[in-house]
């Protein structure tokens, strides 16, 4: 779920997600911003981690 809570994505499509600036995008829009590139990252790696060992949802932090 994006961090508005307004929109699902359906990790089974061929999405890249990747962190620009202190956003995180998937595909061509963006679905969080944090207050720096550093927490950007560290949830990117969260969710790739959940992702990894088989997690069927993530719901991206607020903060």
């Amino acid at each position: 779920m994006a961090q508005d809570k307004t929109r699902v994505l359906n990790f089974k499509m061929t999405y890249i997600s990747y962190v620009s600036k202190n956003r995180i995008c998937e595909g061509d829009f963006c679905i969080a911003e944090y207050a720096s590139p550093e927490r950007a990252k560290e949830v990117l790696n969260d969710m790739f981690q959940k992702y990894a060992a088989g997690e069927k949802e993530y719901i991206m932090p607020e903060e």
